[in-house]
């Protein structure tokens, strides 16, 4: 009688959370403002071993992997992310901050999806019919092709229609058409001018 193998998988998740000041020079009144970013991160990790009784170890060496990792992914969360805070100053957004507050309607999605996948069906019905008429010719088969082809291309066309309808949507949508006085109540939320900052971080060390 053999042995049978064992293989064990041990996975270790490490979580790691982050804060950093993010400057942003408005585009509107070319004011300088600062808010806190604060983002968490996760890294894992995995051990394979030909052991069961790994199940109950602990590698040192595999959760410093997880840790890194989760460490890795928050520097690059912290200085490449962003949230969409507008100006304290003037409550402009900027321009690069639309596609965050975007939001896509529901049921549009949803509806592209299933005309995809519709036109999709349609095309493989094309192919099973262009298939049975390979094999034999027949006047039916004929236009059960040409009905899955006209039903494949209307969908098809109907959910191109839908995706040119949304981008018109996304590149008409503008945030600072929102009241300004909400849009610097809002930013006054978050963030504070450079020069506020820097002002108070002077009042904090002389104290």
């Amino acid at each position: 009688m053999f042995p049978i193998p064992i293989i064990v998988w041990t996975t270790y998740t490490a979580y790691s959370q982050g804060r950093v000041w993010k400057r942003t020079l408005c585009e509107n009144c070319s004011t300088d403002y600062i808010y806190a970013l604060e983002r968490e991160a996760i890294g894992k990790a995995t051990e394979t071993s030909f052991s069961p009784t790994s199940l109950f170890s602990d590698s040192p060496e595999t959760r410093d992997n997880a840790e890194t990792a989760a460490n890795d992914t928050l520097l690059q969360y912290l200085e490449n992310d962003f949230d969409p805070v507008p100006c304290p100053a003037c409550g402009h957004y900027q321009g690069f901050m639309f596609a965050k507050l975007y939001e896509e309607g529901f049921w549009l999605p949803v509806l592209r999806v299933a005309t995809m996948a519709l036109s999709s069906l349609a095309g493989c019905g094309v192919l099973y019919w262009a298939y049975r008429l390979a094999q034999q010719a027949n006047k039916q088969v004929a236009i059960n092709i040409s009905i899955a082809a006209g039903v494949s291309i209307v969908f098809g066309l109907f959910s191109a229609l839908l995706g040119a309808r949304e981008m018109r949507r996304a590149q008409a949508f503008n945030p600072n058409l929102e009241s300004q006085e909400l849009r610097v109540a809002k930013g006054r939320a978050r963030a504070v001018t450079l020069a506020e900052f820097e002002t108070a971080q002077k009042a904090n060390s002389t104290k």
